[in-house]
């Protein structure tokens, strides 16, 4: 997964300390930059055989080669007055249709004290899909866990201090609200992956979608790198990420441009297009 795309574990956000007896505190606004929440995002990938999307060709240059592009992925968000995501809209195509079996999804976020539930409706051709499942918060109205397990602990501006999987006595590393190190379990005769990562640090990081697990990094993320563990060779032993960024007219990331180097990305984490283009929009407070 990427984290974008790991992005698994990149999602996060906040919640109210109690049944409404007490103002959620404003240090733990999701908005992150000026204001802004993100409103849309729509992402991108290589056209090929296996991805025939045709939507939104594009050709775009990275590092000096030519790569035609194609809509994959189109989201859309909403958020409540306190700055936590409610509904999100994806509409599918090509290769990510197939990936997640529907053209459409909704998703609903349901928020109590100590939990917010969410419930997604899928969309494949006639069919329709529901499914439910309920994340625990603490006081600061965060996620307890993250995915993969790891229990999470958050300052007071929603940034992480601590991931701690304690049943693979696993911790990562974070500097300043960044993970600089994190090594994922491996499952079913898998091998583990430890993912290094890079930030630009005259920049601050992309806000929070999912605003319920904190925020993603304190700043802009540059690049990563996955080390495979173990003795299985399935999967390339360093794969590289680097990621070049436009601008909007407030600062704000416009267009994210991932790249991945040496090899297939693991298919444990998501694999696929080593080239993705995502598009960003936002709503701002005045």
């Amino acid at each position: 997964m990427n984290y974008a795309s790991t992005y698994c574990f990149l999602l996060i956000g906040l919640l109210a300390s109690c049944t409404g007896c007490q103002k959620e505190p404003t240090q733990l606004s999701s908005a992150q930059q000026n204001g802004c929440l993100m409103a849309t995002q729509t992402t991108k990938q290589l056209v090929s055989e296996r991805q025939p999307s045709q939507l939104d060709l594009e050709t775009v240059i990275v590092d000096g080669k030519s790569f035609r592009v194609s809509t994959t992925k189109k989201s859309a968000y909403t958020y409540d007055e306190q700055g936590r995501i409610l509904t999100e809209y994806n509409q599918y195509a090509g290769s990510e249709a197939n990936y997640v079996r529907a053209n459409a999804n909704s998703v609903f976020y349901q928020y109590s004290a100590s939990e917010v539930l969410i419930r997604t409706v899928s969309f494949s051709d006639n069919t329709k899909n529901e499914r439910s499942y309920t994340v625990a918060l603490n006081k600061q109205g965060l996620a307890e866990k993250l995915p993969l397990d790891f229990k999470a602990t958050y300052d007071n501006s929603g940034y992480l201090l601590s991931l701690v999987n304690d049943d693979y006595k696993l911790a990562a590393t974070i500097d300043k609200g960044n993970i600089i190190e994190q090594t994922m379990p491996g499952y079913d005769a898998t091998p583990s992956h430890t993912f290094r990562y890079t930030y630009d640090l005259d920049k601050p990081g992309l806000p929070a979608i999912p605003t319920f697990y904190g925020k993603p990094s304190r700043h802009l993320p540059a690049g990563y790198t996955i080390q495979q563990n173990g003795p299985f060779g399935v999967y390339p032993n360093v794969y590289q990420v680097s990621y070049t960024y436009t601008f909007n007219e407030l600062g704000l990331v416009k267009r994210q441009i991932f790249q991945g180097k040496n090899g297939e990305k693991a298919y444990l984490y998501g694999g696929g297009s080593p080239i993705k283009v995502t598009d960003f929009t936002y709503t701002c407070s005045q």
